[in-house]
């Protein structure tokens, strides 16, 4: 079974994009935490923490 991707909200504003429980990404411009929030919220949450991954930089 494949990990799959979680998120947090941290107390600076910004999101945590997670993968098994390691750090993938984070969202850290306001406007871009209030789109992949939306995105969440409209779409499959597995696809959209994927998906944003794929663009963002990666942690480590």
């Amino acid at each position: 079974m494949p990990h799959p991707f979680g998120y947090q909200k941290r107390i600076d504003g910004s999101v945590l994009i997670t993968r098994g429980c390691r750090p993938m990404s984070v969202v850290k411009e306001k406007e871009k935490v209030s789109a992949f929030l939306s995105d969440l919220a409209r779409e499959n949450p597995q696809q959209v923490m994927a998906r944003w991954v794929s663009v963002l930089p990666r942690i480590g």
